[in-house]
């Protein structure tokens, strides 16, 4: 599964950015956490483990809103093209 989000307006000239989970873990006191990342531009965010692969691309559509040049993006979610 993919988060697609479309930006306002292009940054770095991208306007289309899909999100994927990496699958690496790093687990802590709190909790565990993984990657979400993009390859192009090549980003990551750590945010924490869903039980599903949804709710942890949840968890970084919420963690990417708190940045001011995505806060006004729309996110999607998108199954994966075999």
């Amino acid at each position: 599964m993919i988060l697609r989000q479309t930006l306002p307006h292009p940054v770095n000239g991208q306007q289309v950015i899909d999100w994927r989970v990496s699958g690496r873990t790093i687990i802590d006191s709190k909790g565990s956490y993984t990657e979400v990342c993009t390859y192009f531009p090549h980003d990551l965010v750590y945010v924490k483990r869903g039980k599903t692969e949804k709710q942890t691309l949840g968890n970084a559509r919420r963690r990417l809103r708190t940045f001011p040049e995505y806060r006004d993006s729309k996110f999607e979610y998108v199954e994966n093209e075999k």
